[in-house]
C-alpha cells in the first residue's frame, strides 16, 4: 500500500467516524429528552442549538464540543453538556428507563 492509499483510507475512516458521532449524539439527546434544533452548518461542521431554561448552547456533535451561545469558552463532552443542562434546571430523562 502506498502513502496515497493509506492517506485516503485514513481520511475515509475519519469521515465515517464523524458521521457515526453525529447520529449517536442526536440519538443520545433525543433519548435524554433534551430539546434541540439544527442550526446552519459552519466551519466546524454540523451545529445543533440545544435549548435550556433562559439560554441555549451551541453543540457540535462530530467532536462533542459545546459552548454557551455567544460565549467564549468551549467545553467538551455530551455528558458535561447534560450536566450543565441539569444545573440550569432542565429535566434530563434517565437513560436506563428510555432504552
Amino acid at each position: 500500500m502506498n502513502d496515497t492509499t493509506a492517506f485516503k483510507l485514513a481520511k475515509d475512516a475519519k469521515r465515517l467516524r464523524r458521521a457515526a458521532n453525529i447520529v449517536s449524539a442526536i440519538s443520545f439527546l433525543e433519548r435524554s429528552g433534551v430539546a434541540y434544533t439544527e442550526s446552519a452548518k459552519d466551519k466546524n461542521g454540523v451545529k445543533l442549538r440545544v435549548q435550556s431554561i433562559g439560554k441555549s448552547y451551541d453543540f457540535w456533535p462530530e467532536s462533542a464540543t459545546w459552548k454557551l451561545r455567544g460565549g467564549e469558552v468551549t467545553h467538551r463532552g455530551i455528558y458535561k453538556l447534560l450536566g450543565q443542562l441539569a444545573k440550569d434546571g432542565v429535566k434530563i430523562h434517565d437513560m436506563k428507563e428510555s432504552q
